[in-house]
C-alpha cells in the first residue's frame, strides 16, 4: 500500500512546479473525499496527489500531552480525526472509520521554523516558512536535514529543514518529548567568545560615523532598502550614517537579539566603537491584504520598532516604535515600497533625534 502511495506522489511531484498553482478541497466533506479511498482490506488509505496536497494545506496537527494527537482543519475549532502512533492509522471522528498513513509524513515540531533551498543555513536561502503542527512529506535526506514538499496558500513548494525539527505524524509521546527537549537544549544560550566577535563586523567601513544603521525584517533577514532609507534620515539631519557595518552572519546568531535589547556585555565585546558612535538597530513588519476599493490591488500594512544603541555607553539609549501606516499598490513590491515611504517620512518628523 505504501508503495502505490509513494509512486503515486511520485507523479505528482514531477507534474507541479515549485509555484505551480493546485486545487484544495475546502471542508471536511471535500477534505476526506479527496483523501481516502477504500481499498481492498476495507481500511482507508491517501492514495490520490489531490488528496495529499489536501491534507498538506488544510490540516494542522495538535497535541496535548497523555492524548492522542489531533487533526484540525484551519479555521476550525473541532478536531476531524485523530492519530493512533502505534498503528500508523489515523481515525476519522464522524464516521469511526480508520485509514492507514505513509510513514514519510511528518509535522513540524519548532515554533516557526525555516524552510530552505538547500541543506544549509544562509540568510537568503529561505523559499517558505512553517509553523508547529503544519505537515510535510519527507522526500529525501541529507546530513541531519530532510528534503520536504509542503502546501501553503495553494501552492507547493519543495526544500530543506533541519531534522530536529520535525517528526513522523505517527511518532509517540516519548518521542514527540524528546523531540522538544532537543530543540530547547540547541537553543540554550552558547555566548560567542570574545575574540569571535571581530568576525561579525565589517572592518571594510573605516571611516568613522555618528550612527550605523541596521533594518532586519520579520523573518530575520537583512532588509537593505529600509536601511539605505533610514540612513538617509540621519544623513539629512546633518549625522554621518553607514549600512552594512555588522555582517548577515551575525544576524544568525542568538546574540544577535541580546545586542537588539542593549545588552551591554555584547555591545562592549563587538567592539565598533572606532567605527560608529551609535547603533540603529530596526525591525520592520509588514502584512499584505486585498485592496478594498480597486479590485486588483494590495495593501501594505508597515510598522518598525527601533532601538539605538550608544557603543561608547555600552548601553539602550532610546527605544520606539513608528506607528503602522498603509501602502497601496497594484504589487505587493510596489504596496511595500510606499508603506516604507511613508514610514520613513514619519520618522524624520518625530523619530530622528537620537
Amino acid at each position: 500500500m505504501s508503495g502505490c502511495i509513494i509512486a503515486e506522489l511520485g507523479l505528482e511531484m514531477e507534474a507541479v512546479s515549485a509555484t505551480e498553482g493546485v486545487t484544495i478541497g475546502t471542508g471536511e466533506a471535500a477534505l476526506t473525499r479527496g483523501i481516502v479511498t477504500t481499498g481492498a482490506t476495507g481500511e482507508l488509505s491517501i492514495v490520490s496527489a489531490e488528496g495529499m496536497n489536501s491534507l498538506l494545506g488544510e490540516v494542522r496537527l495538535e497535541k496535548v500531552f497523555g492524548e492522542s494527537p489531533k487533526l484540525y482543519i484551519e479555521g476550525r475549532t473541532a478536531p476531524f480525526a485523530e492519530v493512533y502512533a502505534k498503528s500508523g492509522r489515523i481515525r476519522l471522528l464522524s464516521k469511526n472509520e480508520f485509514f492507514s498513513i505513509p510513514d514519510n509524513i511528518f509535522s513540524v515540531e519548532g515554533e516557526s521554523v525555516n524552510v530552505r533551498s538547500g541543506a544549509i543555513v544562509e540568510p537568503n536561502n529561505i523559499v517558505a516558512q512553517v509553523r508547529q503542527g503544519d505537515l510535510l512529506v519527507k522526500l529525501a535526506e541529507k546530513d541531519g536535514w530532510y528534503q520536504v514538499k509542503l502546501v501553503q496558500k495553494g501552492y507547493v513548494y519543495y526544500g530543506w529543514i533541519e531534522g530536529i525539527y520535525v517528526l513522523p505524524l505517527i511518532a509517540s509521546d516519548k518521542e514527540r518529548e524528546r523531540k522538544k527537549k532537543a530543540i530547547r537544549n540547541r537553543f540554550a544560550f552558547k555566548p560567542i567568545a570574545v575574540k569571535d566577535y571581530a568576525a561579525f563586523v565589517n572592518q571594510s567601513i573605516c571611516q568613522k560615523v555618528d550612527i550605523s544603521i541596521l533594518i532586519i525584517d520579520t523573518k530575520g533577514k537583512n532588509f537593505p532598502e529600509a536601511s539605505n532609507a533610514v540612513a538617509e534620515v540621519y544623513t539629512q539631519s546633518g549625522k554621518r550614517t553607514c549600512t552594512g557595518l555588522l555582517k548577515e552572519s551575525f544576524l544568525l546568531h542568538s546574540e544577535f537579539q541580546g545586542l537588539f535589547d542593549g545588552n551591554p556585555t555584547i555591545i562592549k565585546n563587538l567592539n565598533v566603537a572606532k567605527y560608529t558612535d551609535y547603533l540603529g538597530l530596526g525591525k520592520i513588519s509588514c502584512s499584505f491584504r486585498s485592496g478594498t476599493l480597486v479590485q486588483g490591488t494590495v495593501i501594505c500594512s508597515a510598522s518598525i520598532t527601533m532601538n539605538i544603541i550608544s557603543v561608547k555607553n555600552h548601553s539602550l539609549v532610546r527605544s520606539f516604535t513608528v506607528p503602522v501606516v498603509n501602502g497601496n499598490g497594484v504589487t505587493e513590491q510596489q504596496a511595500r515600497d510606499e508603506a516604507i515611504y511613508k514610514l520613513v517620512n514619519n520618522y524624520f518628523t518625530d523619530y530622528s533625534m537620537f
